[in-house]
C-alpha cells in the first residue's frame, strides 16, 4: 500500500508552494556566518554581529545597520558607539578614495605625542580636551585622531579630515580632527600638520613624517 494517496500528495504540494510564496515572519534567517532563529538576548534574529563590527571598522555608519540587520542597540555588543561607527546617512566611505566635493591639500606632516615638555605642549588640546592618538584610534579606543594646524587658517575647531596615505597604509578610514595648534604652525595655512601619536617612537614613524594628502569632505 503506498504511503501517500494522490489526494494527500496534492495537499502536501500545495502546502510547500504556499510556504515558498508566502513565507512566515518566523522563518529561519541565514546571514552568512551567523544563522539564528527567533530573538536571543534582545538581538534581532537577522542581526549579524560580526558583519556589524567589520562594517563599523570601515566607518560605514547607518548602512552598517542595514547591511547587518542590526539596530543601534547592538553597538554595545561590539564595543562601539554610534559616533565610532561614524553614524550618518552618507554612503560607506572607501579607504584611500577621495569623496566627491572634497577640498584637497598637500601638507608637510610631523608627529607629536602627549607629554608635559614645552616642545610637546601637554596632554590636552587647545580647548583642554584630552588628546586622542592615532594608535588609540586604530585599537578602537578613540573616536578620532587629534591633529594640530594653523590656528588662524579659518578652520573651525573640530573640523574633520582624512589623510589618504595613512588610510592606504592601514586599510581603513581614519577620522582626524583639527583640535590643536602651536607656534610652529602660525602663518603656515594648510602647508603644515602635526599628527598626535601615542609615544615618541610613534611620533618618528616615517609614515607620519612626510608630505601627506589632506582631504576635507565638508570644509
Amino acid at each position: 500500500m503506498p504511503l501517500f494517496s494522490k489526494k494527500s500528495a496534492l495537499a502536501s504540494a500545495l502546502f510547500i508552494a504556499t510556504a515558498l510564496l508566502f513565507p512566515s515572519s518566523n522563518a529561519h534567517a541565514d546571514f552568512g556566518d551567523v544563522e539564528v532563529d527567533g530573538e536571543v538576548d534582545g538581538t534581532p534574529s537577522s542581526c549579524n554581529i560580526s558583519a556589524l563590527a567589520t562594517c563599523c571598522d570601515w566607518g560605514g555608519g547607518v548602512p552598517c545597520l542595514k547591511q547587518s540587520g542590526c539596530t543601534e542597540e547592538n553597538f554595545v555588543d561590539i564595543g562601539r558607539t554610534a559616533e565610532q561607527c561614524t553614524l550618518s546617512d552618507a554612503p560607506t566611505p572607501t579607504p584611500g578614495v577621495i569623496p566627491k566635493g572634497s577640498k584637497i591639500f598637500k601638507s608637510k606632516s610631523t608627529g607629536y605625542f602627549p607629554d608635559s615638555s614645552p616642545l610637546q605642549g601637554g596632554y590636552v588640546d587647545r580647548r583642554s580636551k584630552p588628546l586622542q592618538t592615532l594608535q588609540q584610534y586604530l585599537r578602537g579606543k578613540g573616536s578620532y585622531v587629534s591633529v594640530a594646524m594653523d590656528n588662524e587658517n579659518g578652520i573651525p575647531y573640530g573640523t574633520k579630515l582624512r589623510i589618504l596615505e595613512l588610510e592606504r597604509k592601514y586599510g581603513r578610514v581614519i577620522e582626524f580632527r583639527v583640535v590643536d595648534t602651536g607656534g610652529a604652525f602660525y602663518g603656515k595655512g594648510m602647508s603644515r600638520i602635526d599628527i598626535c601619536t601615542e609615544s615618541e617612537n610613534h611620533a618618528y614613524d616615517p609614515a607620519v613624517n612626510k608630505t601627506l594628502t589632506l582631504v576635507f569632505p565638508s570644509l
